[in-house]
């Protein structure tokens, strides 16, 4: 059995005597937040008793303590919160210099693309040449040999 001293709404201190371990009435408290009876009673088993006067001065000046844990969870998620964005926009700065260095290196590598297609075209071209170039000695060196077999040669 646990004694307590809790503050009635009028401001009065009262020893109040709990059967209950903590764990027990934390939840408790919490289902009391939710509007829920207590474990193993229903509404009926509080009405008409004195009892449920006195669990009414406990549920108010319980509302305190739980307001204040309530603000310090909120606190705590908003601070969780702040930490956990500040990393998502580091992550996310970093995340941006590497795009706009993936982008700089496409665009290097499109210059040379350009560049590489301008060679190709300039060799394709000079190939043509050749071709024609080659085409027109084959032709010479076959009207110099059949001149030859002929004794007609003309240099």
């Amino acid at each position: 059995m646990h004694r307590r001293t809790a503050r009635s709404p009028r401001g009065r201190a009262k020893v109040v005597k709990d059967n209950v371990d903590h764990s027990a009435k934390k939840e408790r408290s919490f289902k009391d937040m939710l509007s829920k009876p207590p474990e193993g009673k229903t509404e009926a088993d509080n009405t008409g008793t004195g009892k449920h006067r006195e669990e009414e001065t406990e549920e108010d000046a319980g509302a305190p303590v739980i307001k204040s844990f309530l603000e310090s969870l909120f606190a705590s998620l908003r601070d969780d919160i702040q930490l956990v964005k500040r990393d998502l926009l580091q992550d996310l700065k970093v995340v941006r210099w590497e795009l706009e260095e993936v982008g700089e290196r496409v665009a290097t590598l499109e210059e040379h693309e350009n560049a590489g297609g301008e060679e190709i075209e300039q060799l394709q071209q000079e190939m043509l040449w050749l071709q024609d170039q080659q085409i027109e000695l084959q032709a010479h060196a076959e009207d110099l040999e059949n001149r030859s077999r002929r004794s007609n040669i003309r240099i």
